[in-house]
């Protein structure tokens, strides 16, 4: 499975990666938005992008909002955030997020959302 891992902290989106592809998954992780955009527009489909909420310069929803294009129909995007009440002002469902996980992230929880349909 492509995943896709857009996660501001250096630490936080290196275990991420290492976690995934332990589990056999090829994983793409940025720290940096536009990066990973850019990536989007070259045509990596993703089966399940990994996004914080709060991002340098630009927040999650608005980064799904410009490569919404670009994004799979059927990619799964997960939600994280350490900041619950600004997520609850989101509309998930019309961002095409599948789940929201608060961090920090509970390791099960992660890949039963990565898993589900």
């Amino acid at each position: 499975m492509n995943i896709l891992i857009l996660e501001d902290d250096p630490a936080q989106a290196r275990s991420l990666e290492i976690l995934l592809a332990e589990q056999g998954h090829r994983v793409y992780s940025f720290t940096d938005p536009q990066k990973a955009g850019s990536c989007v527009i070259s045509g990596l489909k993703a089966d399940v992008l990994i996004l914080d909420y709060a991002l340098p310069e630009i927040t999650c929803d608005k980064w799904i909002e410009q490569y919404q294009p670009h994004i799979g129909l059927d990619s799964r995007i997960i939600l994280i955030s350490g900041d619950t009440d600004k997520v609850t002002d989101l509309n998930l469902k019309n961002l095409g997020i599948r789940a929201f996980l608060p961090k920090p992230l509970r390791i099960d929880d992660l890949f039963e959302a990565i898993m589900s349909d």
